[in-house]
């Protein structure tokens, strides 16, 4: 996969984070590589994928990649909001809908990184203790040459 591109901030704002990213729940749990891209011309101005890690805490979406819904983005602040819908609804089909892999955050064009919170399906990733319906965790999503980046404080 090719690195998430280093997009700058403009007068205009900031751009969207297309590109591939790594993204990691829990400061520690590798999720699976994101892609973004911008689709001039689509009804879906952003369009997003999410092939997850196989790894046997993700049950039976191990290694399956789904589409990302871009929900929300905004150029003025770089907030985005996506959910992964159809591996939620596949990982547990009774999950509530706040809990349906719903991720709000940020993109720092800086670093780059995007970060935030995300709301997963209860025993999601086997770690930490979940909520009754599903669970709130920290996200972090680095440049493909930038896995894991710093959390800021």
């Amino acid at each position: 996969m090719k690195q998430g591109k280093r997009e700058t901030s403009t007068s205009l704002g900031i751009d969207f984070p297309k590109g591939d990213w790594v993204l990691s729940i829990r400061e520690d749990v590798e999720t699976g590589y994101l892609r973004f891209t911008h689709a001039s011309g689509s009804p879906e101005q952003y369009l997003g994928s999410m092939q997850f890690e196989d790894n046997s805490h993700f049950g039976n979406i191990a290694g399956d990649s789904f589409s990302v819904d871009i929900l929300f983005y905004s150029s003025e602040t770089g907030a985005i909001v996506f959910q992964i819908l159809d591996a939620a609804l596949l990982f547990d089909p009774t999950t509530p809908p706040p809990f349906r892999f719903v991720f709000e955050g940020f993109f720092d064009p800086e670093k780059p990184a995007l970060s935030g919170i995300a709301k997963v399906p209860k025993d999601f990733g086997d770690s930490g203790e979940p909520g009754d319906e599903g669970d709130t965790v920290s996200w972090t999503a680095g440049a493909h040459d930038n896995p894991r980046p710093k959390r800021s404080k």
